[in-house]
């Protein structure tokens, strides 16, 4: 007997088959905290998302689509300067904080934290729950609003 011959040309396209059955439920991934913050127009910053605001005045200007909370952490002064880089609205700031009374380290506002955008001090104001550190070292104002620049920064639940 001889081998096997040429492949036929191919038969009419058959009926739809039924549905197979459904596949287990995929892991959620770590992006995902991501790309709901995207959503909304936030940036993931230590697994939690942020959105900010241009200050008008001293008082809370919770930025749109964002159900503002402040996150129980220890954060030092270098997690100030991570958050105000990416929130500042000017090409140059200082990292340089002015120590006297504007703003502190206080709970009076929703914000997680607030900075002026001046390129020689920044006057700020950090949320005591957030932060450990105290950016003011004469007292405080525990003002949010320091300046015609005033970003206010807050961690949006998503």
């Amino acid at each position: 007997q001889g081998g096997p011959g040429p492949v036929g040309k191919d038969g009419e396209q058959g009926e739809l088959g039924p549905q197979g059955a459904r596949g287990p439920r995929g892991k959620i991934g770590s992006s995902s905290a991501t790309l709901r913050c995207s959503r909304i127009g936030g940036i993931v910053f230590k697994e939690i998302c942020f959105k900010s605001s241009q200050l008008t005045r001293n008082r809370d200007k919770v930025p749109s689509d964002c159900k503002p909370w402040q996150p129980d952490k220890k954060w030092n002064e270098g997690d100030w300067w991570a958050l105000a880089s990416m929130f500042k609205t000017k090409v140059k700031i200082s990292s340089d904080i002015d120590r006297e009374v504007d703003g502190g380290r206080c709970d009076n506002h929703q914000a997680v934290m607030s900075f002026s955008q001046d390129s020689d001090f920044s006057k700020v104001w950090v949320n005591k729950k957030t932060f450990s550190f105290n950016p003011t070292s004469q007292g405080e104002t525990c003002n949010l609003h320091n300046d015609d620049d005033t970003v206010a920064v807050y961690a949006c639940a998503i």
